[in-house]
């Protein structure tokens, strides 16, 4: 006979380290679409030199490579101008909160330097709208670049 309590157990174990996954794909919520926009957004108008203070709670906190940031740029490695190239983009909801997480490059208005870095995005829904509460970036090392 074998012993039924430590099958019993693993079972028991691995139903609670599990979470359920949404019958819909997060994508067709339209929470999750305002905050992959909201996100599009803040990573754009940050690599043009501006601070899109409607986008944020007030005061946001960001923290870029360890270190907390109250003006521009608001996410690591981007420099004066050019443009940020998001490569990939996920993100959650939990009402009333949200997280979001990209992968970008940022370039030179001239083409000539680039920057890879890595943001994740803690929102809240305020009045029903989504705002940036935090944002923690950081560059991404060159051994770990594509």
């Amino acid at each position: 006979m074998r012993p039924v309590a430590p099958i019993a157990f693993g079972l028991l174990l691995f139903a609670s380290c599990s979470t359920r996954v949404p019958a819909a794909s997060p994508f067709g919520n339209p929470d999750t679409q305002q905050i992959l926009a909201l996100v599009r957004q803040a990573m754009d108008i940050d690599s043009r030199g501006g601070l899109a203070e409607h986008l944020y709670v007030q005061p946001p906190l960001i923290v870029v490579n360890g270190s907390m940031r109250t003006g521009w740029p608001r996410f690591a490695g981007v420099g004066t101008g050019g443009t940020t190239r998001i490569s990939e983009v996920t993100a959650g909801v939990n009402t009333p909160t949200a997280w979001a997480h990209a992968s970008y490059r940022w370039v030179s208005a001239d083409g000539t330097n680039t920057e890879d870095g890595r943001v994740t995005f803690f929102l809240e829904n305020e009045g029903g709208g989504w705002r940036i509460k935090h944002a923690h970036s950081s560059t991404v090392p060159p051994w770990e670049r594509r």
